[in-house]
């Protein structure tokens, strides 16, 4: 569920974004967050499946 609301949170910024003229670096910046957060969460995932296994 925390993942779910995260996703929401960023598609939220991400609309936002498209729809006020922000700077491009702000905007990289955001990207960079959500695919890095993106990357942990599924990093976490595959060590929690291992350790399931």
């Amino acid at each position: 569920m925390r993942t779910a609301a995260y996703i929401i949170i960023l598609v939220v910024m991400f609309a936002f974004l498209l729809l006020s003229d922000f700077n491009w670096i702000i905007l990289i910046v955001l990207i960079f967050f959500g695919v890095s957060t993106l990357i942990r969460y599924l990093f976490w995932k595959n060590q929690f499946d291992y350790e399931k296994l």
